[in-house]
């Protein structure tokens, strides 16, 4: 393939089969955590659960350099629940993306967080993990709309992110995902920011297509300061 020539069709250059000795770079990554907890609501129940702490998880990425400033990545992550040995099965739905990178900064296709997950994520205390986590908020707390399906609060399917590159400290990024036909899938985010030094703040937003007539809106934003780091 001649270089110059090279369009957003290198996305998915990462997508086919490709020789080992082609890849710049392929990390394994992964996390296996347990947590022995007693929980008390309704019920009194003990248990041992995955992700106590962290987000147990095992992952593949990896990165070509395609010359001229641009790289092609792909990143696959699947969840690890280490407790019954994934009786559930094991899958890729924590992230699978291909992804186009360079000086504009970043073309990302595939299933991923949404803006206003990775925002609320720069700030939460408990990362989204373990009895804190913000995937606890769902249609049965009143919190979102019901009357329709709402499948994307945290990761949305066959969607398309652009994320800038730093520009002085100010980020930013847009995504579209597809509905396919099916409700609560459409969805379309934004999230901006500045982060300098030990100073971060950003907001996000999100619009999700629950039924033909209603919309779940999104907006969440934060500001935090890295006293260590100033």
């Amino acid at each position: 393939m001649n270089k110059t020539s090279i369009t957003l069709a290198a996305v998915s250059l990462l997508a086919t089969a490709l020789p080992a000795t082609a890849q710049s770079s392929v990390t394994v990554f992964g996390v296996v955590d347990l947590a022995a907890r007693s929980v008390k609501n309704d019920t009194n129940q003990k248990q041992l659960a995955a992700s106590g702490l962290s987000s147990s998880r095992l992952g593949f990425r990896g990165v070509e350099d395609l010359g001229g400033g641009l790289k092609a990545g792909f990143w696959l992550e699947g969840a690890l629940t280490a407790d019954d040995g994934n009786a559930s099965g094991f899958n890729f739905q924590r992230r699978s993306t291909v992804s186009l990178m360079g000086g504009f900064g970043e073309i990302r296709l595939g299933r991923d967080k949404v803006p206003t997950q990775l925002n609320w994520d720069a700030f939460d205390p408990f990362d989204n993990t373990g009895m804190g986590a913000n995937t606890r908020l769902s249609v049965a707390s009143g919190l979102v709309p019901t009357g329709g399906s709402y499948n994307v609060f945290s990761r949305a399917n066959n969607m398309i992110s652009y994320i800038t590159p730093s520009l002085g400290g100010v980020f930013g990024q847009a995504s579209v995902a597809a509905g396919e036909g099916a409700l609560g899938n459409k969805h379309m985010g934004l999230r901006a920011g500045y982060s300098g030094g030990a100073l971060l703040a950003a907001v996000g937003y999100g619009n999700t297509e629950v039924t033909g007539a209603i919309d779940a809106k999104e907006t969440n934003f934060g500001v935090s300061y890295d006293l260590k780091g100033s």
